[in-house]
């Protein structure tokens, strides 16, 4: 590549979403919400948040792909990260329904959500 190119690459860098999606990919993933659970503060993106809202209301992997237009593969990973990441910020062991008792304490949902 000549300087001349390499130069005007790293003057006006290619894009690879449409402007207003990268900025608004790049806002959603930056933002998180820092919440309170038995004195320990842990940040979760709003992904995060709204994945631990799915299973606390009981969806299932493949309803919570439906509802966020992914694959379930990826919500499973997702999922198990989620619940790895508690683990090391609560030292305790996290499954599926210790998430859903998570979200309800740090008010991601209310008891009579799940009725």
């Amino acid at each position: 590549m000549s300087e001349q190119i390499l130069q005007q690459k790293i003057a006006k860098p290619e894009r690879y979403f449409h402007e207003k999606s990268q900025d608004e990919l790049c806002s959603y993933v930056s933002k998180k919400r820092t919440l309170s659970y038995n004195g320990t503060k842990v940040d979760f993106t709003k992904r995060q948040i709204a994945i631990m809202g799915f299973v606390a209301r009981g969806y299932s992997n493949i309803k919570i792909a439906k509802e966020l237009g992914v694959t379930e593969s990826s919500i499973k990973l997702f999922v198990y990260r989620l619940m790895r990441k508690l683990e090391k910020r609560l030292s305790e062991t996290v499954d599926r329904f210790y998430l859903i008792i998570i979200a309800q304490r740090i008010g991601l949902i209310k008891s009579d959500d799940y009725r």
